[in-house]
């Protein structure tokens, strides 16, 4: 059975609800919110990894570099909003997993948890039809 990638955008949210908690430590709200980020990019690139190698016959490498290619493939197969939603993920994602200081990390938790959510809604539409 194949990993329900989704689960991961559910535990982005609960991450980015827990660093609401005005007893949490700044230090671990940051850390939630990073952690929202990754979560969101990796539930969105996950499912859009399956789709396209089970629908799409997508040639994954099944390493660092899909992350390039899968998005240049979605472009190819005329899907130019799922491409860019990625790499505004994929940028969001660096950013929170590499950089000591970044700003309105909550800022990003929430818009990552949105754009992985239009990805997996929109490959669902695309599943269904």
């Amino acid at each position: 059975m194949s990993f329900n990638w989704p689960h991961f955008l559910k535990i982005s949210r609960l991450l980015s609800k827990y660093a609401t908690n005005p007893k949490l430590h700044p230090d671990m709200k940051e850390a939630a919110y990073r952690c929202a980020v990754s979560r969101a990019y990796y539930s969105a690139f996950g499912y859009s990894f399956d789709y396209a190698e089970d629908m799409l016959s997508y040639p994954a490498l099944h390493d660092g570099r899909d992350h390039y290619f899968l998005r240049e493939w979605y472009k190819k197969k005329n899907f130019p909003e799922i491409k860019r939603k990625l790499l505004n993920l994929w940028k969001m994602r660096k950013e929170c997993d590499y950089n000591a200081f970044i700003n309105n990390v909550d800022v990003k938790a929430e818009g990552s948890i949105q754009l992985a959510n239009e990805i997996i809604e929109k490959i669902d539409y695309l599943n269904q039809h």
